[in-house]
Formats: structure tokens, sequence, C-alpha cells
């Protein structure tokens, strides 16, 4: 985020101002109209989905109703007691010929007066008897003589639940000749009175197939959207949509959303009882949006030109109010060049000239309290050198009585004892150490650091007898890094006068030097006899004091050499940085020093 508001702050106060306005202006209009839009869409589809469900509530009833009529007429022969009896007696078998043609004639003008029915669309009644087919039509049509009532699906749907009316899809009567209209039909059964569960015949009542069209073509679900009717075994009955699967339908709610043919489509379903089929509605979700997308475009259009209206007259009054401000920042600029005899016109009584009046005031006193302070600042940075230099100058003159004397009574010994060659060996270590002290350097390299320690450590080790072991590690690449002088030796000397001076045992000084992120971070450890709890706390505390509370306690002892280390650091570098320790009793100790690199930053003439 900061990466991408950095040109903005790049910008003027005054730049910035006039962005963030317009912007804030432009995302709230913007704001505005994308939600009346979302909204009024919400709302839009909310009421279209309401009426689209009604409207297809309304189709689906109608074609219940219209399936009921031919339920209600396939009915009629049943209630026809001369009916019954002849279909008994075709059952029973004929004695002679002209009864069952007397028969026939009767039963077919019986089908014939049942298309007196005022629905003109029902086109024909049929009455199977075992092998006979009986027929009743509006017009005279030709009767097929080949057709096997046996080998249709309808007649045998209708065998086989005889409980109840049969549903038959589109399609052409077989028993017709030379008949070209599509057809839904009814199918029901009639039974016999002396016996019940004696099925009869079966009534086939036939119905124009654009019946069923026009009823679904009532309603108008927008461009692109439509019907699809599917009957009980999912076959396709109407369809006024385009290419849309029926197999992908089953996956659906009541309510959904379809991708198909190349749109999305919201479906809506309802099932249509009588015959137990199924009636689809589609709705374009592209026609559905259109009233909505037109009714945001012209929302927005009118929320740009407010915008831009809001916009000019804000920046206009901006610009009147961010005078006055300039000048003020125009005045505090000639002030960061050192000029202090400018001053703001005193003539608004509002917030700004309160303000310019204030600074008016700063300015003056600052021309005055500049002049002193020029004196006190040269006094204070003087004395924080001379205070940093008295640091070091102790540090070495704590360091040098006490190192000097052990190491010289250790060569005299080395003399007595006939060890010339350690003892000038020592001789030349000290002589490394007494030569880099001398030139009072303040910083040198890691190298000519680890050098004197290594001498240092060499002394000791030849004063111990091998009592002290010791290991120094650091990379090469850090061999140039400029570090204080002396910044180690002290932690060094801790080390081994509390590790081995003061119990006798032998000890392991391990000193190790690594760099992450430009930190420099030295390491002192040994695995001497460690430092108990509360003398650890104290060092501790003793490190965080400052001059003053060191005075106060001329009592206290111990941690001097610790003290100064981190009051050399952070003196140095800031109280970011300095020493820490950490210690546990029987385990030893780690002293860790942390530091920012100086490459390259040291005296080159402080070399060993």
């Amino acid at each position: 985020m900061k990466k991408i508001l950095q040109p903005l702050f790049s910008l003027n106060m005054k730049a910035r101002i006039y962005i963030l306005v317009a912007t804030a202006v432009i995302v709230s209009t913007a704001a505005a109209s994308l939600f009346s839009f979302f909204r009024y869409k919400e709302d839009l589809s909310e009421k279209v989905s309401r009426t689209n469900r009604q409207l297809l509530e309304q189709v689906a009833d109608n074609l219940d109703s219209y399936f009921d009529d031919l339920v209600r007429l396939s009915y009629a022969p049943a209630y026809n007691t001369a009916l019954i009896e002849q279909l008994e007696q075709i059952r029973s078998g004929f004695e002679e010929a002209h009864q069952e043609l007397e028969t026939r004639r009767s039963i077919e003008k019986f089908l014939d007066e049942m298309m007196i029915y005022p629905r003109k669309d029902i086109l024909h009644a049929t009455l199977v008897v075992g092998h006979q087919v009986f027929y009743g039509s509006r017009t005279r049509l030709s009767v097929s003589p080949s057709a096997d009532p046996e080998t249709l699906d309808w007649y045998k749907q209708a065998q086989e639940n005889a409980g109840g009316p049969v549903y038959v899809g589109p399609h052409l009567d077989p028993f017709l000749q030379n008949e070209d209209t599509v057809v839904v039909s009814v199918v029901n059964v009639i039974r016999s009175l002396k016996d019940p569960q004696a099925v009869l015949a079966f009534v086939k009542v036939n119905a124009d197939f654009s019946a069923i069209e026009r009823i679904c073509r009532q309603i108008d679900l927008g461009e692109g959207g439509g019907l699809l009717l599917l009957d009980d075994a999912g076959r396709e009955v109407f369809r006024s949509v385009g290419q849309i699967q029926a197999e992908k339908l089953h996956t659906l709610g009541e309510n959904g959303m379809l991708y198909a043919d190349g749109g999305r489509y919201l479906v809506y379903q309802m099932p249509v009882e009588k015959p137990g089929w199924r009636l689809y509605g589609f709705v374009s979700q592209k026609t559905l949006q259109s009233d909505a997308l037109e009714t945001s475009r012209l929302s927005l259009m009118l929320g740009a030109a407010c915008a831009a209206l809001t916009v000019a007259l804000l920046l206009l009054a901006l610009k009147a109010m961010l005078a006055p401000l300039y000048k003020i920042m125009a005045q505090i600029k000639l002030m960061g060049m050192g000029d202090f005899h400018v001053r703001f016109p005193d003539r608004q009584q509002d917030e700004v000239g309160m303000m310019g009046r204030t600074l008016n005031e700063v300015v003056q006193q600052l021309e005055e309290a500049f002049r002193n302070n020029a004196l006190l600042e040269t006094r204070v940075l003087r004395a924080q050198l001379a205070e940093k230099e008295s640091q070091v100058s102790l540090l070495y003159s704590q360091i040098q009585p006490h190192f000097i004397y052990n190491t010289m009574n250790m060569i005299s010994m080395l003399i007595q004892l006939g060890r010339t060659e350690a003892a000038v060996q020592n001789i030349e270590r000290l002589s490394l150490l007494l030569r880099s002290m001398s030139r009072g350097s303040s910083s040198h390299t890691l190298r000519q650091e680890m050098q004197q320690l290594q001498a240092y450590l060499e002394i000791q080790s030849d004063r111990y007898g091998g009592a002290l072991r010791y290991q120094i590690e650091y990379p090469e690449t850090l061999a140039d890094t400029a570090v204080p002088t002396l910044l180690l030796q002290p932690l060094v000397e801790n080390a081994v006068i509390h590790g081995h001076e003061e119990s006798g045992a032998a000890v392991f000084v391990h000193v190790t030097v690594t760099q992450e992120q430009g930190i420099v971070t030295t390491c002192v450890s040994d695995d001497g006899k460690g430092i108990p709890a509360e003398k650890l706390e104290e060092l501790r505390r003793r490190m965080r004091m400052d001059d003053r509370q060191v005075e106060e306690e001329k009592g206290c002892h111990g941690g001097t050499g610790l003290r100064n280390v981190n009051r050399r650091i952070q003196l140095r570098y800031g109280d970011e940085y300095g020493l820490q320790i950490e210690s546990m009793a029987g385990r030893g100790t780690v002293v860790t020093v942390r530091f920012p690199a100086e490459g390259g930053s040291y005296d080159p003439d402080a070399s060993c």
C-alpha cells in the first residue's frame, strides 16, 4: 500500500488535497450509483421472478384444467348404462352377425355425440374392446384396419395402470389413416358393473396438440427466454427456448441458474399435476438485466456530471482557502533557510490569521533563541566528545597496570626457569598489545582486534600453564570491518579471571564474530562456573546505570569493565546497540555485543 501511495506523497499539499477531494467525490458518486444499480437490479430480479413464477403457475393451471376436461370426457362412457350393457354383450359374444353390426353403430354414435363437446380442439374418441376398435370424430376419417392395440405403448400402460387415466404426449394416432394432425390423449378404463375387477374397454380421447401449444405460448418470458415442457418420462412435449439439454435440468432446485446455449438463464420449474409432467420457464439473464443496465448507465452519467461540477466548485473554493496557507508555508521555508526576519501579514481574523500571528511570535522567539543556542550547542558537542574520550582513556588506565604487571611477572618467572624462548615470545606479544594501546586510536579493523586478542590469550595461556584453552572464529569477509579499540579484551579478561583464576579449574574461551543485515554480532563464551542469578541481575542493573547513578553507589563494585564496554558502544552507535550477558551457575557465561558494521571506517595507522 505504501508503494502504491508513494507517488501521491511525493506531490505538494495542494495537489494532494485536490486529488483527495476529487477522488472522494468520484468514489462516493460511483458508490452511490453502484448501490442504486445493484439495489434496482435486485428489486427488479425479485419482481420479475415473482411475475414469471405467477405466469408459469398460470400456464401449469391451464394445462391441468385442459387435461382435467379430457379426463372428465373420458369418463362419459362409464356413466352410460346402455353402453356398458353393449360392452358386456361384446365380452360375452354375439349370437348373430347383425347384432354385432348394430352394437358397433350404437357405440360409434355415442362416441360421435361425445364430440359435440364445445371445445373444438377435442378431435377424436376411440373405444378399444379387445382387438375391436370403435371410433368417433368431428369429421369422418378412415380407420386403419391393421392397427393392433396390443402393440401400442399407451395400451400396455393403460392395462398396467388400470386404476386411473393415462396421459399420452404428442403423437400421430395409429388407428387413423391419412391423418397428420399431432394429438395428445387421455386413456381411461371402463369396468364391468357386474364384476368391478373386469375391464370391459379402454377409452382414448384425442385433442389437437396445437391447444397445448397455444396455452404454453400465452406468456412471454422476454428475448432469449421460453418454455420447455417434459412428460413424466422426461421426453420433450413442447419447447419455445433454444437448444437447452433436458439432462442439465435434473441438477437444478426449484429455481436456479443454468449456463446453456451460450447464455445464462434463470430457470423456474412447475409441476403439471394431472399428467405428471414438468414445466420449465427460462429467462435470459441478459434480458433480465438490460433495463437495470440502462438505468445504471443513466445514473452513472448523471452522477459523473454532478461529480465533475462538484469537483470544479470544490477546487475553486480550496484554491481560495489554501492561498493564505501557502503564504505561511513560504514563510516557514524562508525560516528553514535561516531568514528569521519574515512576517505574515496580520490582516485575516479567521483561524489562518491566528496561525499567522502565532507563527510571527514563534519566528521572533526563534530569532532570539537561535543566537543563544548556537553557543550552547558548540559547548554541548565538545562536552560529549570529551566524555567519550574520557571513557576510552579510563578503560586504558584500567587495563594497562593490572595486565602489564601480571605479564611482566610471568616473563620474569620464565627467564628464571630458563625458558628463554617462551619469555621472548611473550615479550613480543606484550609489545604488540602495548604498541596498539599507545596509539590511542578509538577504532581499528576486526583483524587488528583479533590479533591483539590472540596475543592476550596466548600470554594468559602460557601464564596458566595450559589450563586456558581458546578458539577465535570470524569470517575473512569481516576482516576490514571497523570496530572500537579493545572491544573484546575486557570481556575475555572477565572470562579468564572468573572462569579460571577464582576456581583454578580449566576453562575454554570461545570468540565468534558474525554479521547479518549490516549488524555485527560478537560473542564471548566460556564454560566456567557461571554467575549466580542474583549477581547476574545486579550486573545487568549496573550496566544500565548512568554516570550519576554510578557516582551515587560508590560502595558498589563489580561490572565496571562490562559497563565501560556497553557505554562505549552506546555512546558511539546509539542506545539500541550494546552488550547483553547470559549466564547460568555451573554452565558458563555468554556475553554478546551488537553494533552496526563500519566497513573501512578505521584508522590505518593503528596496524599491529
